[in-house]
């Protein structure tokens, strides 16, 4: 019966479980963030298997609502950092082709979705990811993704991945141009994890001082 209840409501009230999708997105974003700061260097094991947690928290949400993008933006994010904590070898960069399909179906339903954030990973798989003959990376599709990430949303996130990318290319001024940028958004609201990432921020631009 109460299944039934929440089918019903669901129909009549698409809103609602609009709004309960939210709220598990906003989790899962928080998790993302809170992963990379709870776990030691040496702990990759455990950051793998906790983003495992996610990924299946994002795969329920591709199943309860399989014409929105957020479920798939979130788990490709989950498998890219999973492929970082991997380390090399073939886990690694099967991870990461897994996270560029998610990705990219993501962009496909909504470009939008999530402040851009599928443009942005798919920009960072591009260029953490070995070069060809061993993986599908590639600096300049890395830079286009960036530019369209930042194009399509320009955010705490676009403008520090951007800054990032820009500063392991040796364009320093330009890099930190950015860093300070991304450090210029307030915080958004009910987003605890800026906070984080802001410190992250702050630690590059130190050592690039």
């Amino acid at each position: 019966m109460r299944k039934i209840l929440c089918l019903l409501m669901i129909m009549f009230f698409p809103s609602l479980s609009w709004a309960v999708m939210d709220e598990e997105i906003s989790h899962i974003r928080y998790q993302m963030t809170a992963i990379e700061h709870e776990y030691t260097l040496e702990q990759k094991q455990e950051k793998i298997q906790a983003l495992d947690t996610v990924i299946e928290q994002a795969e329920k949400i591709i199943a309860e609502h399989p014409d929105r993008a957020e479920g798939h933006v979130w788990k490709g994010l989950a498998l890219s950092a999973q492929a970082k904590h991997k380390g090399k070898g073939l886990g690694a960069l099967s991870a990461a082709k897994k996270a560029r399909a998610t990705l990219e179906q993501a962009i496909e339903i909504d470009p939008q979705a999530s402040d851009a954030a599928a443009f942005n990973t798919l920009a960072m798989l591009y260029y953490k990811v070995p070069g060809w003959p061993i993986g599908f990376g590639n600096k300049d599709k890395a830079r286009e993704y960036f530019r369209q990430a930042l194009d399509t949303s320009s955010n705490l996130d676009t403008n520090y991945r951007y800054g990032e990318f820009l500063l392991s290319e040796g364009q320093r001024e330009l890099g930190v141009e950015y860093l300070q940028k991304a450090l210029s958004f307030p915080d958004r609201p009910g987003r605890a994890e800026d906070v984080l990432k802001k410190q992250d921020v702050r630690q590059l631009l130190g050592v690039y001082k």
